[in-house]
């Protein structure tokens, strides 16, 4: 697109206001990755109290971050937006021009073709289903006894060297 047609703001116009206005946003975001970036650093230090203050930190930075979008977002938009009833903002959505007769006709004999395809597409799925949810071949069975629960299965006996549950995550070597 030439520049001559287009006559609005350009896109970095646009964020530069967006920034004057809900300064809060990119303020928070940048705090958010500041925080992260320092826990990261104590991590690397094998620092594991400064690392926990600075994802404390973190998750402060994000949940204000969040308050400050909610907060930009009515002031934007409004209350109506959490209602169901929020403005579309200032310009108007343009519309579709009018369909001519022969446009309408063709586009209905689209339509008509397209919902014959997707009735046949049905039918030809629903043969392989069966006719009710339950299966006529379907007989239940016994729970299993006390017996066949009590038999130990490695998966779910701990080795007798772990000390938790947890173990075998093997977080902390």
């Amino acid at each position: 697109m030439s520049d001559d047609l287009y006559e609005g703001p350009s896109r970095t116009d646009k964020i530069i206001a967006q920034l004057k206005k809900h300064p809060l946003v990119p303020g928070g975001m940048i705090a958010t990755c500041g925080a992260l970036g320092m826990a990261f650093r104590r991590l690397h230090q094998r620092d594991s109290t400064g690392y926990q203050r600075w994802l404390r930190a973190r998750v402060l930075a994000q949940g204000l971050t969040v308050v400050a979008i909610v907060f930009a977002g009515v002031q934007e938009f409004g209350t109506g937006a959490f209602m169901g009833s929020a403005k579309t903002g200032t310009q108007a959505v343009p519309s579709l021009p009018p369909m001519s007769p022969s446009e309408k006709v063709a586009f209905e004999k689209r339509m008509k073709e397209a919902e014959e395809a997707h009735d046949a597409e049905t039918r030809i799925l629903d043969q392989g289903k069966p006719s009710s949810s339950l299966r006529a071949d379907f007989t239940p069975t016994e729970p299993p006894s006390k017996a066949d629960r009590d038999v130990a299965s490695p998966l779910t006996q701990p080795s007798p060297s772990s000390s938790s549950r947890f173990s075998w995550l093997r977080l902390w070597k």
